[in-house]
């Protein structure tokens, strides 16, 4: 076993002994003591140590691609890809569907009186569960499947009517049940 201290080491090698200290200790070894020697097998592993460790993550990184093929091959595996576009076109998009139309649906099933005051409530209630639903998603994911909400339309009030302005010629909607200060300057502009 051929054994020598750092410095001696580090002198026929060509390296700086701080250098070979550091790779010694990368390399499992406890920091050597300058008048204690080292063997060469010591020496070896410190210096080709993180070439052997990189062909080896390199070894176990194109096993894992080769079993991942494999596997997919074999039909245990899915692309990612593939489960969004499946889940998108089997669960997300029906699931969509069945919300945006519940509104109008079971305006009347809720409550037979005021179908108007149900389809606000349900209305309300579906736009709260794709927000949630887009909420919980996160951005990048929410914005791959179709969850967006409705554009919104007129705002109604509790008779059913649309309120569209009063005919001026504006053609701006206003939303219904308007108060405050505002709109008690503009009614009694309108007095006047």
């Amino acid at each position: 076993m051929i054994r020598g201290t750092v410095s001696a080491w580090a002198t026929s090698l060509g390296k700086e002994p701080r250098t070979l200290e550091r790779l010694l200790v990368r390399a499992g070894l406890p920091k050597p003591h300058p008048r204690f020697t080292v063997t060469a097998s010591a020496i070896f592993a410190a210096l080709l140590g993180d070439e052997m460790a990189l062909k080896r993550r390199l070894t176990l990184a194109q096993a894992e691609a080769q079993e991942r093929e494999n596997r997919e091959a074999e039909g245990q595996l899915i692309r990612l890809v593939e489960v969004e576009k499946i889940l998108s076109e089997r669960v997300i998009l029906p699931l969509r569907e069945l919300l945006m139309a519940a509104p109008a649906a079971l305006d009347t099933r809720c409550n037979p009186g005021a179908p108007e005051l149900a389809r606000l409530a349900l209305t309300a209630w579906r736009d709260d569960a794709l927000k949630t639903l887009r909420g919980a998603l996160g951005e990048k994911d929410a914005a791959a499947l179709p969850l967006a909400l409705p554009p919104p339309g007129p705002r109604t009030s509790r008779t059913g009517r649309t309120d569209r302005g009063r005919g001026r010629g504006r053609g701006r909607r206003r939303p219904v049940g308007r108060t405050g200060a505002l709109a008690k300057k503009r009614k009694r502009k309108r007095g006047k």
